[in-house]
């Protein structure tokens, strides 16, 4: 392994539709295996997690087949599954999100909370949508990367 990565911790991240969310794991394994000459493997750890709790909550049942929603500071709307909420909650708090179950319905959804407050986004979850964000250690998966081509280079001048 060249000499600079082992000095390294790179954190990646990647974004897919919401409704393709499935397929993160099976494309981020194969784009660092052919893009960056890494071979992975997955495996799962214990991390520190928030449990979305409490579905569906206030939020009512969606007719819409079409995914809708978004999420800007301070406000997440949409009109789709309970794994869309998570993904926007994910972003929005900069935190792991798991759903404590995955019901099968659409549903349509809107939160607004004072984004200079970040914290205010747990009593808004729970007094505009009637769900709770929970502090779990949960096993969670990973990619972890194994080796790398040997004959890779070392970078010139990689921005920090």
């Amino acid at each position: 392994m060249p000499s600079y990565l082992s000095r390294e911790v790179y954190i990646l991240q990647a974004w897919v539709p919401p409704r393709q969310a499935g397929t993160l794991r099976t494309l981020m394994q194969a784009g660092l295996t052919a893009g960056a000459a890494l071979r992975v493997r997955r495996q799962e750890r214990f991390a520190d997690v928030l449990v979305l709790s409490g579905l569906p909550g206030r939020m009512k049942v969606s007719s819409s087949a079409l995914s809708q929603g978004g999420f800007q500071s301070g406000n997440i709307s949409g009109d789709g599954t309970p794994d869309e909420l998570r993904n926007y909650l994910e972003m929005a708090l900069g935190k792991t999100v798991l759903l404590d179950r995955t019901p099968d319905q659409r549903f349509t959804y809107a939160l607004h909370w004072d984004s200079s407050r970040p914290e205010e986004i747990e009593s808004a979850l729970r007094n505009q949508l009637g769900l709770r964000l929970k502090p779990e250690r949960r096993k969670v998966p990973y990619l972890i990367v194994e080796s790398l081509d040997a004959a890779m280079p070392e970078p010139p001048h990689w921005p920090r």
